[in-house]
């Protein structure tokens, strides 16, 4: 059996706290633990992680880790550049989520164009890096910049995650993220179409397999790993009711809850059910991915002139929806699964409510559930 590699956390030089990758070799009746990397500073978790999937790889091939990533890095030495760089350490990743490979991809790209894809890493200063993120993350005099703050402090972080599996030496690769500032940005004022906008929207989804999976998202204020988590075992058609279980809540600890199935989706729900041959198992929305969903939106954002919903806004314009529909607070916790209602208040958004549609809901929780419309109004 081959021992797994682990973190572990000791005082350092000046009392300062260190994250230590930690290994033993199998075989080995002395149990002698070797140190393969320290990492100090706020960052020190995620560049031990990528070290750990660096290390556990090696174990798994029978090579002592020590040994062999200091013999890959020195044929690297010769020939490593950013691209190269990259492309090895994204080859290296254990995780296979669907996000994390295209931030991995996207944070290549990135740092293919403005250091170069040719140039050497070792040779990239905390000035470059200043230099290009001040560049792309100040904001004109319209109030507008290429590149968001949380945009470039993820390809900072990747990048420093790349140049650890190069193994570039340690002052290199704390440049990477180390006393480099990221331009204070204005917060983006989140702006919820009005109902008239959402039915273009709609309307001009392609192809139009995303329409009833966006109107169920929204409807219903869901997550994406909730949306893509839903088994037909959790559609109880006769109640007309469905069953959100934990563990496909954000982190599988948000808390399970019941929503009311309104007749559009009662109907559909049942015609993909026999689809999959009344599979229990089977997840009608399993096949919607993070960024073929994003990128539905935005194509029928540009076409409609909508403003630019991305899929958690989805939940955002729920909740302000039902906000506006004075529901009150301690239903909408329990609708949406947030644990606390301070959460609550970071959901609640200025919404144009002239032309929405919304009986169709309490319609829906009150055939289900046996709930009085007027019983889930706040008090006035």
């Amino acid at each position: 059996m081959i021992p797994k590699p682990w973190p572990q956390d000791r005082v350092g030089k000046k009392g300062k706290i260190k994250t230590e990758v930690v290994y033993r070799l199998p075989g080995d009746r002395s149990r002698r633990q070797i140190v393969a990397g320290s990492f100090y500073g706020r960052n020190r978790k995620s560049l031990a992680n990528a070290l750990l999937e660096s290390v556990w790889r090696e174990l798994l091939n029978g090579n002592d880790p020590k040994v062999s990533l200091t013999k890959v890095g020195r044929e690297r030495e010769t020939a490593l550049t950013i691209a190269s760089m990259f492309a090895a350490w994204k080859e290296s990743r254990v995780s296979k989520k669907e996000s994390t490979r295209v931030g991995d991809k996207s944070a290549s790209k990135f740092w293919c164009q403005f250091l170069g894809a040719n140039t050497d890493p070792r040779t990239v200063t905390r000035n470059d890096l200043q230099a290009i993120v001040t560049k792309l993350g100040t904001p004109g005099a319209d109030g507008k910049f290429e590149y968001g703050a949380g945009t470039l402090e993820k390809y900072l972080t990747r990048l420093s995650l790349a140049l650890t599996h190069a193994g570039v030496v340690n002052e290199q690769r704390e440049t990477a993220r180390k006393g480099v500032e990221i331009p204070v940005q204005p917060k983006k004022k989140k702006v919820m179409p009005k109902g008239s906008q959402w039915q273009a929207l709609l309307a001009a989804l392609t192809p139009t397999k995303w329409v009833i999976v966006i109107r169920f998202a929204e409807c219903f204020g869901l997550r994406l790993c909730e949306l893509r988590g839903i088994t037909f075992e959790n559609v109880n058609f006769a109640t007309r009711t469905l069953f959100i279980p934990e563990e496909i809540t954000k982190g599988g600890s948000t808390g399970e809850r019941t929503l009311p199935l309104p007749d559009e989706f009662v109907t559909h729900l049942r015609g993909l059910y026999e689809e999959a041959r009344c599979n229990d198992a089977a997840k009608p929305f399993g096949w919607c991915g993070e960024t073929g969903l994003r990128r539905a939106l935005e194509r029928a954002a540009k076409k409609t002139g909508a403003p630019h919903v991305h899929p958690h806004l989805m939940r955002h314009r729920r909740v302000s929806l039902w906000g506006a529909m004075k529901i009150n607070d301690v239903q909408i916790r329990e609708w949406t699964g947030h644990a606390s209602l301070k959460q609550r208040s970071a959901y609640s958004h200025v919404i144009d409510t002239a032309d929405e549609w919304w009986d169709f809901w309490l319609d829906a929780e009150q055939e289900a559930l046996g709930r009085n419309k007027s019983a889930l109004r706040a008090v006035s």
